[in-house]
């Protein structure tokens, strides 16, 4: 009778090992999914929240630039009493290829 018993014992550990086992695996199949899902739903997420970002570019600076030195020009010019000459035109930093000793040799 205790080899018979023993055999149960054996055997009611198997079962409960396996049923563990494949628990196991459901809930790692269950987890991979849910991350599958979750990976793909934040490229989507993400392409639909680039627009509302709204980065400034370099063009849309020098834009805003060009436009504030335009208005400013404007209220200078509505600022200055009449028969007033124009204030001096301010001087704004431009690179060119041509270097200063080429610009006074002519």
């Amino acid at each position: 009778m205790t080899r018979d018993r023993a055999q149960e014992i054996v055997d009611d550990v198997v079962r409960r090992a396996e049923q563990s086992a494949a628990g196991v695996r459901e809930s790692v199949g269950k987890a991979s999914h849910r991350q599958a899902e979750a990976a793909a739903g934040v490229g989507d997420r993400l392409r639909e929240a680039i627009p509302d970002l709204r980065v400034v570019t370099r063009d849309d600076l020098t834009k805003l630039r060009r436009e504030v030195d335009r208005l400013r020009k404007r209220v200078d010019a509505l600022e200055k009493p009449p028969g007033a000459k124009r204030p001096a035109r301010r001087a704004t930093k431009k690179t060119t290829s041509r270097s200063k000793s080429t610009r006074a040799k002519r």
